[in-house]
């Protein structure tokens, strides 16, 4: 039973983190559609760029997971929802943080990635648009990590799935339907977030009640793993 549980977390941790990714591979299909390389291109480099942001937030949910599951393994439930509590907060202001660090430097870190001309300038556009998103980047992963503590692989899953089955939903209506091309695939991703962090909530908040504002020690005992691993 132990093997199936380790077995079972395993195969939904892999599907939910391929999942994250499936966002990046379904926005440049579907601009590969328009037709135009230069759009294609611009996808490519900013999710390359956003790639880093995301990484920064997976690594930040292994401290989540760490962390919560400990206490729950310890039977300290009102514990772990103070930890579940100071985890998010610290992931929405770590991501906050990042983004508006990285937004400035925006163009120069294009320029590094090997952006040049028009391919350059909608790589921006794109970027831009995204950016401001990052925090619910990070916290819909900070939930998905907060499920799969309390043990529930499935719905930790269906966080990060569900924002790829919004993509392949609102992308076409978008880039398509309204005709909105590269920024229709920008807000698709923004809102595959929304949808993201949504379900995460409805998991963490509605079925397992795992959340509890924090105190200032439940913040301080957190923020030490956060930023050990964010370092």
């Amino acid at each position: 039973s132990t093997l199936r549980h380790v077995l079972n977390m395993t195969a939904a941790g892999t599907v939910g983190l391929v999942a994250v990714f499936l966002v990046d591979v379904v926005n440049l299909f579907y601009i590969s559609m328009l037709g135009h390389q230069e759009l294609a291109a611009a996808v490519g480099y900013a999710g390359t760029l956003l790639f880093f942001l995301l990484s920064l937030a997976i690594g930040l949910s292994i401290a989540v997971g760490a962390t919560t599951s400990r206490a729950l393994g310890r039977g300290d439930r009102a514990h772990a929802k103070q930890l579940a509590g100071a985890s998010l907060v610290l992931m929405g202001a770590t991501m906050t943080l990042a983004a508006i660090l990285i937004y400035p430097l925006l163009p120069y870190l294009m320029g590094l990635l090997g952006a040049t001309g028009s391919t350059a300038d909608l790589a921006l556009r794109f970027t831009r648009i995204v950016l401001p998103s990052t925090p619910l980047m990070g916290l819909g992963i900070c939930l998905s990590a907060l499920l799969r503590s309390v043990g529930d692989a499935r719905r930790a899953m269906f966080v990060t799935l569900g924002a790829g089955v919004a993509t392949a939903l609102l992308d076409p209506l978008l880039i398509f339907g309204f005709g909105w091309g590269l920024d229709g695939a920008a807000v698709a991703t923004c809102l595959a977030r929304l949808v993201m962090v949504g379900i995460g909530l409805h998991g963490v908040l509605r079925v397992h009640g795992l959340f509890e504002w924090p105190s200032a020690s439940a913040m301080r005992e957190t923020l030490k793993p956060f930023l050990a691993i964010g370092v």
